[in-house]
């Protein structure tokens, strides 16, 4: 559960702070589909060019992001409820969820959305995937600085 009060009580730098087995994967998800997108990204966008065995990454961005919305959903009532409660790394965090949710939206519209649409909703698709990657390391490194000075 966490480190405790003498008074029974979560200590205050523990509010929020996820077990270790469910931490780890969230962030092997999460990684696993940054690092599928990006590699997305550099093959298809940058050098225009994808070779045959290389689809599968398709695959493992569709696969890790649908399960990035599992992992997402499983920490919404023990992490994102009651670190918002607590008034703890507010900011950090309400830019990581919008990101991520839009991401998951522009992922959406790509996957049903008009075809006249593909082209921005992609670049859209990009830069979002992009933000989360870099707010979500920003979101942790926040939330430990400040639990390390409580």
């Amino acid at each position: 559960m966490g480190a405790l009060t003498r008074h029974g009580r979560p200590h205050a730098s523990r509010i929020g702070r996820l077990p270790r087995w469910q931490r780890r994967s969230l962030y092997g998800v999460l990684g696993l589909c940054a690092a599928s997108g990006v590699g997305w990204f550099l093959l298809l966008d940058a050098w225009h060019r994808l070779p045959p065995q290389l689809t599968a990454w398709w695959i493992v961005h569709g696969l890790t992001g649908a399960l990035s919305l599992v992992a997402l959903g499983s920490v919404l009532p023990h992490h994102v409820v009651v670190a918002w409660k607590a008034r703890r790394n507010r900011a950090a965090g309400a830019c990581a969820l919008s990101l991520f949710a839009a991401a998951a939206l522009t992922a959406l519209a790509l996957l049903y959305g008009a075809e006249e649409w593909r082209d921005g909703v992609h670049v859209a698709h990009v830069a979002l995937g992009l933000a989360v990657t870099a707010a979500l390391p920003w979101h942790l490194w926040r939330g430990r600085r400040r639990a390390r000075s409580a």
